[in-house]
């Protein structure tokens, strides 16, 4: 999921550098049509004095991004739930690639409809990585879980029935558009570790929340970030 995440910012970063060009090759026509083509000189000069605008900007915008990486924003205790989790029956599917997400995701969506689990007003689907990302290496897991009445389900090969046993987890809501999710992951980590709770073994689960179909798409989908703690 990190990974994900992070190239998404490095494609807004393209998208923004793109934008900027944009702006300044559009000035620089429109500069050059309102004087007839006759000042190329002075439409060059405005076009010199556009492009260090944005480029000191970016710098701004960098050394600002810089400056707070040290910094770590406090979850507020009203943006943190205590939650117990009953146990349950999954169903599981885990995918590895570069980003192992979405394939995860269309596998456990097309068999929960498959077999009508989706118009159950229980029915809850969560992720996590497995194994997690590294640093040398650009391919890592994914899983996928969906819940399940009980454990009699034909299921395919690729796919497994699991017992989860739940548990107590500090719990907050993130999404894709406002939040980095990797920072968020962070937060709620420090909110556990300055409360009055503890850590204890466990897998950090994400609740997908909005996902209403074959696609997995990053620009809505909610997440409820779990991180297991005791008293």
């Amino acid at each position: 999921m990190e990974i994900l995440i992070a190239k998404v910012k490095e494609m807004n970063q393209d998208l923004q550098e793109l934008k900027n060009k944009k702006e300044i090759i559009e000035q620089f026509i429109f500069t050059l049509e309102n004087n007839n083509h006759r000042n190329l000189c002075k439409a060059l000069e405005i076009l010199q004095r556009k492009y260090t605008a944005i480029k000191n900007g970016m710098k701004q915008v960098e050394k600002k991004s810089r400056e707070g990486e040290g910094e770590l924003k406090r979850l507020t205790d009203s943006e943190v739930r205590i939650v117990e989790l009953k146990p349950v029956w999954v169903a599981s599917y885990r995918a590895e690639a570069e980003s192992p997400e979405p394939r995860a995701w269309e596998v456990i969506f097309k068999w929960a409809k498959k077999y009508n689990l989706l118009q159950l007003p229980g029915t809850r689907f969560f992720g996590f990585d497995n194994p997690s990302p590294t640093p040398d290496k650009a391919v890592y897991g994914y899983e996928f879980w969906v819940t399940i009445p009980h454990k009699n389900f034909n299921i395919p090969e690729e796919m497994k029935i699991r017992k989860f046993s739940g548990g107590l987890y500090a719990v907050t809501n993130t999404n894709f558009r406002e939040f980095d999710v990797g920072e968020r992951w962070k937060q709620l980590y420090k909110w556990v570790k300055e409360s009055e709770f503890s850590y204890r073994e466990g897998i950090c689960l994400e609740e997908h929340i909005t996902l209403t179909g074959y696609n997995l798409d990053i620009n809505t989908v909610q997440l409820d970030l779990y991180e297991p703690i005791k008293p």
